[in-house]
Formats: C-alpha cells, sequence, structure tokens
C-alpha cells in the first residue's frame, strides 16, 4: 500500500526526512511516495492539486507557522506533523489539529513515530 507523504522543510534537511519516512513505511510495509519542498508556496500548490496521507511541515519560527496555517486552509483533514524551533507554537499546533508537535532537533525515531500516529 502507498504512503505519500509531503514534507515541507529546509534543503538541507530532505535526505533526513527522506530517510526517516522510508523508516516508517518499511517497518508499517507500505510503499513510500515522499515530496520534499523547500518553498511553502509549492507545497500548498501541490495540496490544491490532490490529497496526500500526511504533511510534514519543519520549518523555524513565523514560517512554520505560516505553512501549517496555510496546510490546514487548504485540507481540515489531512494529518499534519509540524516540527518548530519554538515551543511556544505547541498551542498553535493544538488549535490546527496537528497530529503531533516536535521541536527541532528531531530524531528518525520521532518522526516515525509521529507518522504511525497518522495511519
Amino acid at each position: 500500500m502507498e504512503f505519500r507523504c509531503l514534507v515541507l522543510c529546509a534543503p538541507e534537511q530532505t535526505a533526513f526526512f527522506q530517510k526517516s519516512v522510508h523508516q516508517f513505511a518499511r517497518q508499517e510495509g507500505r510503499c513510500p511516495a515522499v515530496e520534499c519542498f523547500a518553498r511553502r508556496e509549492d507545497l500548498l500548490y501541490r495540496l490544491r492539486r490532490g490529497s496526500c496521507d500526511a504533511v510534514v511541515v519543519a520549518l523555524q519560527g513565523a514560517l512554520g507557522m505560516e505553512s501549517a496555517i496555510g496546510v490546514r486552509a487548504l485540507d481540515a483533514s489531512v494529518p499534519l506533523i509540524w516540527i518548530s524551533d519554538d515551543e511556544d507554537f505547541g498551542m498553535q499546533s493544538y488549535r490546527l489539529r496537528a497530529r503531533m508537535f516536535l521541536r527541532f532537533p528531531v530524531e528518525e525515531e520521532q518522526v516515525t513515530r509521529a507518522l504511525q500516529r497518522c495511519v
């Protein structure tokens, strides 16, 4: 079964998140399709074109918050994982119904557990 995950992150983090999703998919017996985006606009454009199984927003500061809000505005039900450097965004993640809120730095195991909450 295919698992489609969209990830918004800084370009230097792409390999880490791809590896994390692939680890999750192996554990869950799924075939991953990971699309990584470095710009919020590209992620939101992709969401407008079709659904996915999970979205990971892994950006620091207000840009991460604005991205998570944008995701939720386009799709009220998609499982959202939000990773930020600011723990004060935890309350906002609750309001946005994020499946999990994590703080940087994150480990592969944390991302895997967060994705498990999405299925």
